[in-house]
């Protein structure tokens, strides 16, 4: 019994440290760059396509960072902004459907 409790604390040191980063540390590509332009193509979202559940996968902290190698064109303060207040519901009106098929 104490050797699998060794190994679960281990598993669970693991798992947290994992999900733990910097502000601005998971790059998800410059989707200015991708053929569909900010709208999602299947091709470049395989894991999360047809998934309304943005979140599972994506740290609402590291969305919509600045990029000064880039001089973005958008004003990422206030996209934020409407991230925060809108939530999910936000991400379909500049990223498209993501394949999820309406009821």
């Amino acid at each position: 019994m104490r050797f699998r409790s060794h190994w679960l604390i281990v598993g669970l040191v693991l798992l947290f440290s994992a999900c733990e980063g910097e502000r601005g540390s998971e790059f998800y590509g410059d989707l200015l760059s991708s053929p569909l332009g900010l709208t999602l193509a299947q091709s470049e979202h395989e894991t999360g396509w047809g998934r309304s559940d943005c979140y599972s996968c994506h740290a609402t902290e590291n969305f919509h960072i600045p990029r000064p190698e880039r001089r973005d064109t958008y004003d990422m303060e206030a996209i934020q902004q409407q991230v925060e207040e809108e939530g999910l519901s936000s991400c379909s009106s500049c990223h498209g459907n993501n394949g999820v098929v309406s009821p």
